[in-house]
């Protein structure tokens, strides 16, 4: 994670309420990742590097998206927000879209197991979609490994 500031950065541009879907799975897949692989080390106890990786990477890519996708102020235009069919251009490193994409399909597997059809193919549906962009980018993204504990 050192130097992320320095890394290239690539534009993904999708629907706003598609980023906020993916704002939504990544605070999900931060939440996980906080909660898993804590292992009994000497009197206390430690997290694996893996998932506290994960965890920050995750952050860094919510506050991204933060600073690139302010919020409407007021209410009633928070409400029309996200449904006007606008699109926004979100900028990240390889590693930060990677932990995306893995999240995307880390919970679409979760949404297939709780009968979630809807859920699993638009967490699959985005994931392809960043996929797809960054290749025509030139880009191809190394997956994390992914782990159950």
């Amino acid at each position: 994670m050192k130097g992320m500031r320095n890394q290239v950065k690539y534009a993904v541009t999708m629907k706003i309420d598609d980023w906020t879907y993916v704002e939504g799975t990544m605070d999900n897949d931060v939440q996980s990742a906080r909660d898993r692989g804590w292992r009994q080390h000497g009197r206390g106890q430690r997290q694996e590097p893996y998932w506290r990786e994960r965890a920050k990477v995750g952050e860094t890519v919510q506050k991204a998206g933060w600073r690139q996708l302010p919020r409407p102020a007021e209410y009633e235009e928070l409400q029309r927000w996200g449904a006007s069919g606008r699109t926004v251009s979100i900028k990240l490193t390889g590693q930060q879209w990677s932990v995306v994409v893995s999240a995307l399909e880390r919970w679409a597997n979760v949404d297939d197991e709780l009968e979630d059809a809807e859920g699993a193919g638009r967490s699959r549906s985005i994931a392809a979609m960043v996929e797809n962009q960054l290749a025509q980018q030139g880009t191809q993204l190394e997956r994390p490994p992914d782990r159950q504990s």
